[in-house]
C-alpha cells in the first residue's frame, strides 16, 4: 500500500474530525498501557505512534454478530481494516485464502482501497459509506447463502481433499 501511494491521484485529505478521532485513539491506548505497565504516558504514546508509522496498514480481526464484514479505522497515522470473523466473508472467503497468499493479499488490497475512500469521506459521503458497507455486507451474506445452494462448501472441500489424496 505504501509503495502504491506514489502512483495515486491526490486523494482528499482526511477530515479534521477523523484526524482528531485517530489521535484520541492513540492517546486512550497510551493511557491504558501506561496504567498497566506503570510507564510514562508520553513514552508509551511515542512508542505507539512509532509503531503505527512503521506499519501504516494493518489487518485486524473482531467478532461482531450482525456487523458488516469489515470496517475501516484510523489509529494515529495507521489505517486499520477490521475483518469481522462472525461474517461469512471471513469464514468462507478470507480465511479460506490462508494457503493462497497472493490472492489473500489481493483481497486485503481491495479492503484497503475501500477503507481509504471511506476514511477520507466527510459529511453525507461518510454517512453514505457507512450505510453502503452495511448493505454490501448483507448482500454478500445472501449471495454466499445462494452459492451454498449451487456449490456447498462441504462438497468443495471434499473435492479438494480427494484431489490431494490422488496427487
Amino acid at each position: 500500500m505504501a509503495e502504491a501511494e506514489k502512483f495515486a491521484k491526490k486523494r482528499a485529505p482526511l477530515p479534521d474530525s477523523k484526524k482528531e478521532q485517530a489521535r484520541r485513539k492513540v492517546e486512550a491506548a497510551a493511557e491504558k498501557e501506561a496504567e498497566e505497565t506503570a510507564k510514562p504516558k508520553e513514552e508509551v504514546e511515542k512508542k505507539l505512534l512509532e509503531q503505527a508509522q512503521a506499519k501504516r496498514n494493518v489487518i485486524l480481526f473482531e467478532s461482531l454478530e450482525g456487523a458488516p464484514f469489515y470496517r475501516p479505522d484510523l489509529f494515529g497515522p495507521q489505517t486499520r481494516v477490521w475483518i469481522n470473523t462472525r461474517h461469512r466473508f471471513y469464514t468462507e472467503v478470507y480465511d479460506g485464502l490462508k494457503n493462497v497468499p497472493r490472492v489473500r493479499a489481493s483481497v486485503e488490497l481491495l479492503l484497503f482501497t475501500l477503507a481509504a475512500e471511506e476514511l477520507t469521506a466527510d459529511g453525507d459521503r461518510d454517512v453514505f459509506y457507512k450505510q453502503e458497507r452495511k448493505q454490501w455486507s448483507d448482500r454478500l451474506e445472501v449471495l454466499l447463502q445462494l452459492l451454498d445452494r449451487k456449490s456447498p462448501l462441504e462438497e468443495e472441500q471434499s473435492a479438494v481433499d480427494e484431489l490431494k489424496e490422488q496427487g
